[in-house]
């Protein structure tokens, strides 16, 4: 209903504008004497009456047509007063410069006014369409100078006063055309004075009358105009003049004048002037509206025809004024209004009788009447005797006394006639009058009924005034602008009507027919007529910008507001006005159309269509409130920096920014355009990188002008410095972005780390590139955190760090602090990105703190040093910012500063990101858990001592296996005086990978393993290892808990605190008890990565305690390392055990040594590195005998070199030693005071020696070895089981090595060759059945077959092993039945930890017998699984040839001849021997053979089985067969 009522105000106040449009016009001719008169009260004559044109309370009776119905009668009428030399048709030039200067009080370039119409800019889309549509107050509009318009009638159409105004001054500088009567004056008035001595006002009327000069000279066209009007004398009464008359002299003079002129003059009145004696105050001023601008008497056009220095009106009386009011009512009543009711009758039946009829049509339809000159095509050849002029005459003055339906049927016949002589000016001019006519014919209750936008009701009202532009733009344009000098009212012809006259006629039917739409509430469709009219040619660019602009207007007033087009309207506007030298409208343009392509929020279709139901701001609609997500309200001001940006409008946000900039420049407001400028560089991602570079040079020329313009420094001498906070460094530049929530806080509280800080370095080696960073460098804290659980931090002291739940209860919503010490740097990583495709220098970029201090102390809390970042294009930088703290408090890091290329400062708060997940506890709001590497609030305490750790000796690439001598330097460098660093302790990398090189210079080992301390055994020595204490441990049962008690910790085993503390070894140094300022202390230790290949991580850890009394928040401190190397290939080693022909405790074992066939010099251009196997060393995982290596094949001096592309096999027999107890007095330690198992050195050849000194290897394989708490002791002093071995190498350097290159040596470690431990049930038990306590089979740096993987378990080996030994050849007895006896000896060994009963049995005769189905018996000699014999027979059996793989038997030198029924051989004598063999114990049987034949011949045909011996044999039953044998097949030769 609200919108409806003011589409009805829009109707009535069209109504109102066509009907003072065609007002009748009264021409005003004065004598010189009157102008003089009346300018003692600042007016002319025409200027005193217009205030009182309008004329109410008459009644006259209207009826043009006498075939129209009733007549109607006007109550109220109006008339336009216009100095007679005005009535005139001005030529182009001027009715330009008449409309622009309605243009000029919004039109100030300079800074103020720039300032200004951005200000009435809204910064949201929602506030831009409700501006478009009215919804502000007239003081929000942008200007407060008053508009000078024409006309009082005159009111808003349009949104934008400017363009209001310059309709209204454009429609009056277009009026007095010669091809419309619309303007034509309808009377003539000749004021004279009334009191001149000596001279006869009749006679100066006769003589202003006769003058051309005082004739309207529109009256004088012979085309259309009718000079034939009435006129009338005024006697104007001068009362404040000596000579003045009484009432009486003037009525009679009046009466003799009016006799003198005679009764053609209209009448003959008297106007009395200044009849006040003084100025007179208080009285509202009448005048001042109304006054006219005289364009046909200037030449400008643009200069009011007023004249003296008093108030207008001043010297009128009130008597004067009604006076004045009087004599317009009179002047209607009785002249204007008969005359033109006689005139328009006369025309009518001129026009009914020669256009009305059946004959007149058919004259219209078949041209002109005969008796007429043909006329020629075009606007001109029409006279005012035609019956065209008298129709369009006659319908002029039907629409001045609103007989609007009689005038358009008149302007119906007219359009017809134009149309059909292709007059289209005429034409168009004919159809905007028609718009008019039929628009004023419907009722106000027809346009109530329908209500908007009035479809029906304005249909043909609509399309005449839609074709009334079209035709004017069909009208020919052959002609050139007329210059200046053209006079007033000179005739136009075809040949005169220049592009820029046909320009003119269309705007004006445009603007009407927009005007007609807006009335209706169409705005939508009132958007089309204006751009056609701006797309006219020879349009001059401020008209078409301001038609473009109003189109863009009307797209945001229409019912469902259309944004996007009203945005490119306005662009196209700003472009027009810039052209047009209008700075002013440009930029108000294009901030207006920014303000769509910025948005942000809700898209804005969906914001258009829910238009209606918005909230307003003058309290239409329906209640509800914008909202900023659902509606899309951009809530940042204008030019605002966001972190998101429309990506998908950025080229027009570009084009608009950069324009904004340029002209807001050009007016000197330089900070201004420093924002636009800063808005172009954050859109123009996707320009080239020159067109980029262009625009941050300009940005920073304006930024630098600002800068000068502000503080008043010259060009040149301003360094660019940030003073104070850095918070006034705002707007922020465009570059760089910098990510406020997501920083990382770096600083050293309980924890140091030596990766951060000034000259720390995380570099392990002297001249290492600081982009190799391992990858404990990234650990996170909590990864680190568990590297000091297990004895490194004291419990005591890691349980302090701040008050618990019982001592003070932490405050809901409290600051969440960080504690550092004076004089640290703290740092914050910042991360920096430049969006652009150009390199930016960002200097004097630093930290902002503020102290949380009392505010009277004033000295300086917190140190920020500035430093300088250089991002290259499109490149994000994590900058590291440090502030030192100088003073013991809280403090707080609230953002960071910094300067683009030393001119635009910029400052960011941070606004670290985090869930709200806390309470706070006055507001109950949620606030956020900030974690402590993103805290930025400290509490500063007293200072500590620097302790710095480094590492030297590791090489950035180490061979796998390779052992490197390393050496840990601890210093304080604190300075002289400083604190002293107590009770010093350190974390070794575990599991074999750093070992100290020197027991006693490392001290106490406090943890292991992540064993505590209080089950690590006493018992280690330079000889042992932590492994060997911890094998040593006893076990007792657990006590069982109480019932109903809570569960106590199991407390006969070692339990680890954490997985990640597995592979650590804590250390306390005696010397390292205190560490003075100034003072190092080392330690060396050996590096021996023997894990994957890759990159190894080397975590140290030192802790230590400051002096006493220690800050309440810092007890203790860990300084964190992260050093690391990459493990590149070496040689793969494998270790595979067989079983001993020879002897059946023994094993044989292949050492394999193969090339990795990867490059693993420093130098990529060099040749591979070849190794040399110098040593290989049997250790044992538990106490045991000796063992001896024996070497099979090679000896042992010819050296073994695994070359690239190559690898080496060696054969090794290991057996124990016969009697261990005689060669313990005669062992010796190594060089490095190792004993192992057993050990065989080999040679190298000519390759250089090992570096000094040797590596422990032995040592070093104790260290790794893995813990195996769980296994079993051995079941007797001379078991194999558990015994690993070490192979250790040589590097042999290529020729074209790097000189000064040292060899490395390293050794590769082979677990369990011949066979695991047993698992001990009470000791598995007894450790819960931990994964990470079984032992893993596979070696370190190579492959063991004989151990298993993983946490899987392989049962030992336990089966009795034996060998059978005899001759190898006996020869037979000749003759016959004569046989030959074969002696063999049965050789048992016993690997069990329990004795067992061993049984052999023969099986000759029985029912398995081989030889029994073949012949009675015989037949060659075969072996299953190896063929026939194909060679001979050795006469002597070596008992220790290897037996893997065993030689086929040779064939028999002699032809077997079948015996029927008998056998070649069998078993004689004790074909059964039972023997028990003890534990770890080798057994002999003595057995008996007979042969009967000569032949090659296996000893087979018997069964092994055993028991266990305890129980009488009476357990499981395990049976071997001779194919099972150590040296399995025996062979025997009878000759």
């Amino acid at each position: 209903p609200t919108r409806g009522l003011g589409a009805m105000s829009g109707i009535a106040e069209y109504r109102r504008r066509v009907q003072a449009r065609h007002r009748p016009v009264v021409a005003v001719a004065t004598a010189p004497e009157v102008d003089a008169c009346l300018a003692r009260s600042g007016l002319t004559l025409v200027d005193a009456l217009r205030p009182w044109s309008d004329v109410r309370g008459i009644s006259f009776s209207v009826r043009l047509n006498p075939e129209s119905g009733y007549p109607h009668v006007l109550s109220e009428f109006g008339v336009r007063f216009h100095d007679a030399r005005e009535c005139a048709r001005v030529p182009g030039h001027v009715v330009d410069a008449h409309a622009a200067a309605a243009l000029e009080p919004w039109s100030a370039a300079d800074a103020p006014g720039l300032a200004r119409a951005l200000a009435g800019v809204p910064s949201d889309v929602p506030s831009l369409i409700a501006h478009a549509r009215g919804e502000r107050t007239s003081s929000e509009t942008g200007g407060g100078t008053p508009m000078l318009v024409d006309d009082p009638a005159t009111s808003k159409t349009f949104v934008a006063p400017w363009l209001d105004a310059y309709h209204a001054r454009f429609d009056r500088a277009m009026q007095f055309a010669d091809h419309e009567a619309i303007d034509h004056p309808v009377g003539v008035v000749y004021a004279v004075m009334a009191n001149v001595p000596g001279e006869d006002p009749a006679e100066a009327y006769r003589r202003l009358a006769q003058d051309p000069a005082s004739f309207p000279p529109c009256l004088r066209d012979a085309q259309l105009a009718d000079p034939d009007v009435p006129t009338h004398c005024v006697l104007v009464h001068d009362a404040s003049s000596p000579s003045a008359m009484s009432e009486a002299d003037l009525e009679a003079l009046r009466a003799k004048t009016q006799i003198a002129i005679g009764p053609s003059s209209g009448g003959t009145f008297v106007l009395p002037v200044n009849g006040a004696r003084e100025p007179v105050v208080g009285r509202a001023d009448a005048w001042s509206g109304h006054i006219e601008t005289g364009l046909a008497s200037t030449t400008r056009g643009i200069e009011p025809v007023t004249s003296g220095c008093a108030a207008r009106g001043a010297y009128l009386s009130d008597e004067d004024i009604e006076r004045h009011r009087v004599f317009v009512a009179e002047l209607v009543n009785l002249s204007l209004l008969p005359s033109m009711d006689r005139r328009a009758k006369a025309l009518n039946a001129v026009i009914i009788a020669n256009r009305k009829g059946l004959k007149n049509q058919l004259k219209s339809f078949w041209g002109r009447s005969t008796g007429q000159i043909a006329k020629p095509e075009g606007d001109g050849g029409y006279t005012r005797d035609c019956i065209e002029s008298q129709m369009r005459i006659a319908a002029d003055l039907s629409m001045a006394l609103r007989d609007y339906e009689g005038a358009a049927g008149l302007y119906r016949l007219l359009a017809a006639d134009y149309k059909a002589d292709k007059a289209w000016r005429r034409l168009g001019a004919a159809q905007e009058s028609l718009g008019h006519a039929l628009a004023m014919t419907q009722t106000p209750r027809r346009w109530t009924a329908e209500g908007p936008p009035h479809r029906e009701a304005r249909r043909e009202a609509e399309s005449a005034l839609e074709s009334a532009a079209g035709y004017h733009a069909r009208a020919a344009a052959t002609g050139t602008e007329p210059g200046t000098s053209q006079p007033a009212n000179a005739p136009q012809t075809d040949r005169d009507i220049t592009p820029a006259d046909r320009a003119r006629w269309a705007t004006k039917a445009g603007l009407a027919h927009a005007s007609f739409l807006a009335a209706c509430g169409a705005h939508r469709e009132c958007a089309s007529p204006l751009m056609r009219a701006s797309a006219e040619d020879s349009q001059n660019h401020a008209r078409a910008a301001l038609l473009l602009e109003g189109a863009a207007h009307a797209y945001l007033r229409a019912e469902v507001p259309m944004p996007r087009k009203a945005a490119i309207h306005m662009v196209l506007a700003g472009h027009r006005f810039n052209q047009a030298q209008l700075r002013a409208y440009a930029v108000r343009c294009y901030a207006c159309a920014l303000t769509v392509y910025a948005h942000e929020g809700a898209p804005l279709g969906k914001l258009a269509a829910s238009w209606p139901r918005l909230g307003r701001t003058n309290g239409e609609g329906d209640g509800k409130v914008l909202n900023d997500v659902t509606d899309g309200i951009r809530s940042p001001d204008l030019g605002d920096t966001s972190a998101t940006t429309n990506a998908g409008w950025s080229r027009a946000k570009e084009h608009l920014h950069f324009a904004l900039g340029r002209q807001v420049a050009h007016a000197g407001e330089m900070t201004g355009a420093g924002r636009y400028f800063r808005e172009l560089l954050t859109c123009a991602e996707r320009q080239p990188a020159a067109t980029q570079a262009t625009y941050l040079r300009e940005y920073l020329f304006v930024c630098q002008r600002a800068m000068e313009t502000a503080e008043g420094v010259p060009s040149g001498e301003g360094d660019g410095k940030i003073e104070g906070d850095g918070k006034t460094a705002k707007p922020n530049p465009p570059v760089p972005t910098v990510d406020v929530g997501d920083v990382r806080v770096r600083f050293n509280d309980q924890r140091v780390d030596l990766g951060f800080g000034g000259d720390a370095s995380a570099a392990t080696t002297p001249g290492q590139p600081r982009d190799h960073q391992p990858a404990c460098a990234t650990w996170p804290r909590s990864r680190w955190n568990a590297l000091e659980e297990d004895g490194l931090v004291a419990p005591e002291l890691r349980a302090v760090g701040g008050p618990t739940w019982l001592d003070k209860p932490r405050e809901k919503g409290g600051v969440q602090r960080n504690v550092c010490a004076l004089g640290e740097p703290i740092g914050v990583d910042v991360r920096m990105r430049n969006p652009l495709k150009v390199e930016v220098s960002v200097t004097n970029a630093r930290l902002v703190c503020e102290s949380e201090e009392s505010e009277g102390e004033s000295e300086e809390s917190v140190s920020t040093p500035a430093t300088t970042v250089a991002l290259s294009p499109k490149e994000t930088k994590t900058v590291r910012l440090v502030c030192v703290p100088t003073k013991t408090g809280k403090m707080r890091i609230v953002g960071v500063a910094w300067t683009l290329s030393g001119v635009a400062r910029g400052y960011a708060a941070f606004d670290v990101r985090a869930p709200r997940t806390r309470r706070a506890a006055q507001t109950q709001e949620w606030v956020r858990d900030v974690p402590r590497e993103k805290r930025l609030a400290f509490t500063v305490v007293d200072q500590m001592p620097k302790i710095v750790v480094s590492i030297h000796g590791v090489p950035r690439r180490c061979p796998r296996g390779a052992s490197v001598r390393c050496q840990l330097r601890v210093s304080n460098e604190s300075h002289a005086g400083g604190p002293v660093a107590r009770r010093v302790r350190v974390r070794l990398p575990g599991g074999g990978v750093c070992v100290p090189a020197d027991d006693s210079a490392f001290g106490e080992l406090l943890n292991g393993g992540g064993w505590s301390a209080s089950t690590t055994p006493g018992t280690l020595s330079a000889r042992g290892s932590f492994a060997d204490g911890l094998a040593k441990l006893t076990l007792e049962p657990p006590s069982k808990p109480k019932p109903g008690g809570p569960p106590r910790r199991r407390a006969a085993g070692p339990v680890a605190s954490s997985p990640a503390s597995l592979d650590g070894l804590v250390y306390a140094p005696n010397a390292w008890e205190t560490i003075e300022p100034g003072e190092s202390v080392t330690a060396d230790f050996w590096l021996h990565p023997t894990g994957a290949r890759g990159p190894l991580d080397l975590p140290f850890v030192v802790a230590f305690e400051p002096p006493a009394p220690a800050p309440a928040l810092l007890k203790y401190r860990a300084v964190r390392l992260a050093a690391g190397t990459d493990v590149v290939p070496s040689v793969e080693c494998s270790v595979t055990a067989h079983r001993h022909s020879g002897d059946p405790a023994g094993r044989v074992l292949k050492v394999s040594l193969v090339h990795s066939d990867v490059h693993a010099g420093s130098s990529p251009g060099a040749s591979a590195s070849s190794f040399a196997m110098t040593r290989v060393s049997l250790v044992r995982v538990a106490e045991g005998s000796r063992l001896r290596l024996t070497p099979l094949g090679h000896p042992v001096d010819k050296p073994r070199i695994a070359a690239p592309g190559r690898g080496w096999d060696t054969i090794l027999a290991m057996q124990a030693e016969e009697n261990d107890e005689e060669g313990k007095d005669d062992e010796k330690y190594d060089e490095n005071g190792e004993r192992p198992a057993a050990a065989l050195d080999f040679g190298v050849g000519d390759a250089p020696p090992s570096p000094a000194p040797h590596p422990p290897h032995v040592r070093l394989h104790r260290a790794m070895t893995p813990l195996d708490l769980a296994a079993a002791a051995p079941p007797f002093p001379k078991s194999l089981l558990g015994v690993d071995a070490v192979v250790e190498w040589l590097e042999i350097l290529p020729p074209d090595a790097p000189v000064g290159q040292s060899p490395m040596a390293g050794a590769c470690h082979v677990f369990n060759v011949a066979g695991a431990l047993a698992r001990d049930p009470a000791r598995a038990k007894a450790f819960g059945g931990k994964r990470a306590l079984d032992q893993p089979g596979v070696g370190a740096a190579g492959t063991g077959a004989a151990g298993t993987g993983g946490s899987t378990r392989t049962p030992p080996d336990w089966d009795v092993r034996w060998t059978l030994t005899g001759p190898g050849a006996v020869t037979l007895p000749e003759g016959s039945g004569e046989s030959a006896e074969i002696s063999v000896t049965l050789r048992a060994h016993n690997p069990s930890p329990e004795p067992v009963r061993l049984t052999f049995r023969s099986t000759c005769g029985g029912d398995d017998d081989d030889d029994a189905g073949d012949g009675g018996g015989w037949k060659r000699a075969t072996i299953a699984g190896w063929g026939e014999f194909n060679g001979t027979v050795n006469t002597e059996q070596s008992l220790s040839a290897p037996a893997p793989p065993p030689s086929p038997p040779p064939i028999p030198r002699y032809p077997i001849r079948t015996m029927p029924p008998g056998r070649a051989w069998m078993w004689t004598g004790a074909v059964k021997k039972t023997v028990i063999v003890r534990s770890g114990e080798t057994v002999d049987v003595a057995l008996r053979a007979e042969a009967f034949a000569r032949g090659v011949f296996v000893m087979k045909d018997y069964t092994l089985s055993w028991t266990a011996a305890e129980g009488g044999g009476d357990g499981d039953e395990k049976i071997a067969h001779p194919a099972q044998a150590c040296n399995a097949p025996f062979v025997v030769e009878v000759r």
